[in-house]
């Protein structure tokens, strides 16, 4: 009767272990499975002793640190696409000031060639018409340099900014499988 009594305490503590680690598992299971919704909030008890704690505190963690560096990449894709906003702006800004630049360098050669037709001191202020009208369309051309470089600069941040969706698309992948 005793190794019955015993048989019986020891399954009684076995069912109880399972029922136990079951809980601690579904518990985990609903934390992942909240952080893979985005959802943050919800925190394993960590206060437990053993390795049971432990784990709560590296479930936690691991937690907190995800939701940092998602919401770090959510602020530099807002930051990114303001700025790129901002860089649209002033690109376009720039381009219809050359243009207009361009349409008033036109007029002022053509003027001063009307001009150089009827005196030889029109025709000295021509030719220093005509050498600003080559600076400006020098400063025009550098203008269209810059914002070339700006665009291609954007090209490289949207490139960056694909590969970090990559590395967020691998860890959600990576957490998935934990």
């Amino acid at each position: 009767t005793t190794l019955i009594i015993a048989l019986v305490i020891g399954i009684l503590a076995a069912r109880f272990t399972c029922a136990q680690i079951n809980r601690i598992v579904r518990e985990i299971n609903l934390i992942l499975n909240n952080i893979l919704r985005g959802d943050f909030s919800i925190k394993m008890n960590d206060k437990r002793a053993g390795d049971i704690g432990r784990l709560g505190g590296t479930v936690n963690h691991f937690s907190t640190q995800l939701e940092n560096i998602i919401n770090e990449i959510q602020s530099s894709v807002s930051d990114l696409h303001t700025a790129s906003n901002n860089l649209s702006s002033v690109t376009s800004t720039t381009t219809d000031n050359i243009m207009q630049q361009n349409k008033e360098t036109e007029l002022v050669s053509t003027a001063a060639e009307q001009m150089s037709i009827t005196s030889n001191e029109v025709a000295q202020n021509t030719a220093s018409a005509a050498d600003s009208s080559k600076l400006a369309d020098i400063n025009a051309q550098s203008g269209s340099d810059i914002s070339n470089k700006a665009l291609k600069g954007i090209q490289h941040l949207v490139e960056n900014l694909d590969n970090s969706a990559r590395v967020i698309q691998e860890l959600q992948s990576d957490t998935n499988d934990i």
